[in-house]
């Protein structure tokens, strides 16, 4: 657990970074600008995409209202209910659509991404890991970031601040309770931690718990489709969502859905959002 001074802007959350992985991030950066020259959102038709992220830092506010502007030139932003909605209808997907979710539960979510997608009118999801929320009296606490090759320290949201986001409209599900990677774990441990993360955040918001979205989120190397969708179906939940890029255009037979969503930064430019959904 890293305790210290928790980033509170996006330049802080990569002081660290070296030579060597701030070179490879500038080329990756370069290599998606160039490619997205001859990509297009406006060709393509009859989807649903998942943009999905984990943090809106201070300095990232801007870039992220960017980003939903430039969505919405192209496509129709829908909560998650109705994402699966359209999925499992037998009709074809008219037109372009984009489902925002984000992970883990950093406090930033409200402070920084909510007001953007409220002034947006933008739907939004969050997934939390219910240890990490902080309890009444420690909300000021700082949390260690259980992801360690990040090396930084986040702030995550409180539970009167996971309400007050359910109660803004914001659908809350479930990222297990410890943030747990399914792959590898006792089946046993992971239907523990898929019931106890759904019926800790039923009864902290009220509402029922019914989507998840598994850590980390690899098909076959974080999770087993061929078990672990079945136990999370089991435990009630209506959605599965993963970290495997692509687009959704129906949804394969089964309970829950599994969804597609494509990793993105609020610090990223426009020709990032251009090169995952377009075509």
């Amino acid at each position: 657990m890293i305790h210290a001074t928790p980033a509170r802007s996006y330049r802080e959350f990569t002081a660290h970074w070296g030579a060597r992985q701030r070179f490879r991030s500038a080329a990756r950066d370069a290599a998606v600008a160039l490619l997205s020259l001859r990509r297009s959102i406006a060709k393509t038709s009859r989807w649903i995409g998942f943009p999905y992220y984990h943090h809106v830092f201070d300095d990232e506010r801007a870039g992220f209202a960017r980003q939903l502007k430039y969505m919405r030139r192209f496509g129709e932003f829908i909560s998650l209910d109705d994402a699966l909605s359209l999925l499992e209808s037998c009709m074809p997907i008219d037109g372009r659509y984009f489902c925002i979710t984000f992970d883990d539960g950093f406090r930033n979510v409200i402070t920084n991404a909510a007001p953007i997608t409220n002034e947006h009118k933008v739907p939004l999801a969050v997934f939390i890991a219910t240890s990490f929320i902080a309890e009444p009296g420690n909300e000021n606490q700082p949390r260690g970031d259980f992801f360690e090759y990040e090396g930084a320290a986040m702030e995550f949201l409180s539970w009167n601040q996971v309400r007050a986001l359910h109660n803004d409209q914001c659908t809350i599900g479930s990222h297990t309770v410890s943030h747990l990677r399914l792959k590898g774990a006792t089946e046993s441990h992971v239907v523990q931690e898929l019931n106890e993360s759904r019926t800790r955040i039923e009864a902290e918001t009220g509402a029922e718990c019914r989507h998840f979205c598994v850590p980390y989120g690899r098909p076959n190397f974080d999770f087993d489709p061929a078990i672990h969708v079945k136990l999370a179906a089991q435990a009630g939940y209506r959605s599965f969502l993963t970290t495997r890029r692509g687009l959704n255009r129906r949804a394969a037979p089964g309970d829950p859905i599994v969804l597609n969503r494509d990793h993105m930064l609020a610090s990223w430019n426009l020709a990032q959002v251009r090169y995952f959904f377009g075509a």
